[in-house]
């Protein structure tokens, strides 16, 4: 499954955030959701610029950044800049040595920790590079800023599972025939075998099992099968 990358969805929470964001001056963003279990799942909704985030996901810097690192073990806002931790500073100059060229060096995250498993982070910098500003201005605000990380990823997560449920109620339940056929697939049996058990062609059994890969969104005839037993939708029929 993909991981938040519906460009329809993206977009209407980017404009969102934007929006409200606003409130607070002029700001370059970054709301980001990485999987705790594989950090290789990576959404970056921002507004910083396209080349950056199109480079920090290539590199796959998030494994490196001492800013997810350091939201990684915390619950609480914080600032951050070139000194964040002395001990990585070989990975910050890597890393700053290309986000300066963007004018990101420096800026304040917020955290969230969903029971998804997702480590999800806003980060803000003050477009206009005045650092004191930004610091007082959200300082004052951190409770509201904090409150808007956790509604934008409700209704994040929220609008990625009514497509998710959608999709699944748009793919049909296996009708009795597809399902005769897989099982007896699942079993090991040959194309011929099956036509020859259930008394129907060859082609037939294709047809259908092409119909089958389809409803479960498989790759193929054995990826297929191999879900189909991992989820356990195969009825064993009655003989």
């Amino acid at each position: 499954m993909f991981f938040f990358e519906n460009k329809i969805i993206n977009s209407v929470i980017t404009r969102n955030l934007a929006n409200a964001l606003a409130n607070y001056g002029p700001l370059k963003f970054a709301y980001t959701i990485i999987n705790k279990r594989n950090m290789s799942d990576i959404s970056i909704l921002s507004n910083y610029p396209p080349e950056w985030v199109s480079s920090y996901k290539e590199n796959g810097f998030q494994r490196i950044d001492p800013v997810v690192l350091q939201a990684s073990v915390t619950n609480s806002p914080f600032l951050w800049g070139k000194d964040i931790h002395a001990n990585t500073k070989l990975i910050m100059n890597r890393i700053f040595s290309q986000s300066k060229k963007y004018d990101i060096e420096s800026g304040y995250t917020f955290v969230l920790h969903d029971y998804n498993n997702h480590l999800v982070t806003l980060s803000l910098i003050s477009s206009d590079k005045n650092q004191g500003k930004l610091v007082r201005g959200i300082s004052e605000c951190e409770k509201d800023i904090q409150m808007l990380l956790i509604k934008t990823h409700e209704e994040m997560v929220s609008l990625y599972k009514e497509i998710k449920e959608k999709d699944s109620k748009e793919k049909a339940f296996l009708t009795k025939r597809e399902n005769e056929i897989l099982y007896w697939a699942s079993t090991g049996k040959t194309y011929m075998e099956i036509s020859t058990i259930l008394d129907i062609k060859t082609p037939t059994v294709k047809f259908h099992m092409a119909k089958i890969v389809n409803k479960i969104g498989a790759l193929n005839a054995k990826h297929a099968i191999s879900l189909a037993i991992e989820s356990g939708i195969i009825i064993p029929p009655l003989l």
